[in-house]
């Protein structure tokens, strides 16, 4: 367990966290993975990783889990116009099997219920739905959501499914 814990550690080494806490919640954002595929928790929050500077490794963070996992996560933007919400892009994700869904760099106000009910969704009770298709069932216990902001606000219900990870931006020069 020493081991495993020290490598843990050493795969978090090159971020700053607020706290020790929130260092103890990427250690949970690292084994939650596992933790949800081998069937141990049949809902998983949301990872939030917030930072109050860019470039303070949030989507680093992200993607150094998910290469843990031999992974690539389905990116999901912001849409501030056109086709394609961030609903209908999360059920894109889920329909073609991607593991790890990402909303990245998200800003202003988070307000969605499908959202919410996703986080908290029986095994085996979602229907998602790609454009010109009919609506498929998928598993909603087979993935997992990181969302990255440097400045979001969320609704009281969607504040109550996610796990809040807060960086500091590495000095300027810092080795990694």
């Amino acid at each position: 367990v020493g081991e495993a814990l020290d490598a843990l550690l050493e795969h978090l080494v090159d971020f700053q966290f607020f706290k020790l806490s929130d260092q103890s919640r990427a250690v949970a954002h690292l084994l939650s993975p596992a933790l949800r595929q081998g069937g141990f928790f049949p809902y998983l929050p949301a990872d939030l990783i917030e930072a109050t500077e860019s470039q303070s490794g949030k989507g680093t963070l992200c993607e150094a889990t998910h290469a843990l996992y031999g992974a690539v996560a389905f990116n999901v933007g912001q849409r501030k116009g056109g086709v394609g919400s961030m609903e209908e892009q999360i059920d894109s994700a889920m329909v073609a099997g991607r593991p790890f869904i990402c909303l990245d760099n998200y800003r202003g106000k988070l307000d969605s219920p499908r959202f919410e009910a996703l986080l908290t969704a029986r095994p085996h009770s979602w229907l998602a739905r790609v454009p010109y298709r009919k609506a498929v069932a998928v598993d909603p216990a087979r993935f997992c959501f990181h969302i990255t902001s440097n400045g979001m606000h969320f609704t009281p219900d969607l504040l109550n499914r996610v796990n809040i990870i807060k960086l500091r931006k590495q000095p300027p020069g810092y080795p990694y």
